[in-house]
């Protein structure tokens, strides 16, 4: 799409950059720049209305619940800091940051999935993950 035109940048305004085949943009010589967490907010936004909702509807207090958050980048961390200031009890998985010895209470999934009522997933989609998942069956 962009072989032989006269352009020297492209941006995205998203988290991902799956869509963007970054190897050739360098290749080519154009310059690539992501704006990731860009958007944290209004998603963070969207999650929690979207959970009041689900507790309006089903007829439950989210005071009462459990909410497991996976991913804990932009939008995970901002949706656990406005939930625990509401008092709803969170647990946190991130893999790759407990694994880099961040800041925080990480659990397993398997302990989220055991100890949550409610799991929101926040994590980025690679390549490499979607291959290693399809080599395991999953």
């Amino acid at each position: 799409m962009l072989a032989g035109k006269p352009i020297k940048f492209v941006g995205t305004a998203t988290a991902g950059t799956d869509h963007v085949d970054e190897a050739w943009l360098k290749q080519a010589g154009i310059g690539f720049s992501a704006a990731p967490g860009c958007n944290a907010i209004a998603v963070v936004e969207y999650v929690f209305s979207s959970l009041l909702m689900l507790a309006e509807r089903d007829g439950f207090s989210l005071h009462d619940r459990t909410v497991g958050i996976v991913g804990v980048g932009n939008v995970g961390r901002r949706l656990q800091a406005r939930l625990e200031a509401l008092g709803i009890k969170t647990l946190l998985c991130d893999p790759p940051r407990a694994d880099r010895g961040d800041e925080g209470d990480f659990r397993s999934l398997d302990e989220l999935v055991q100890h949550a009522d409610i799991l929101t997933f926040h994590t980025p989609l690679f390549k490499e993950w979607a291959v290693q998942n399809a080599a395991s069956g999953g």
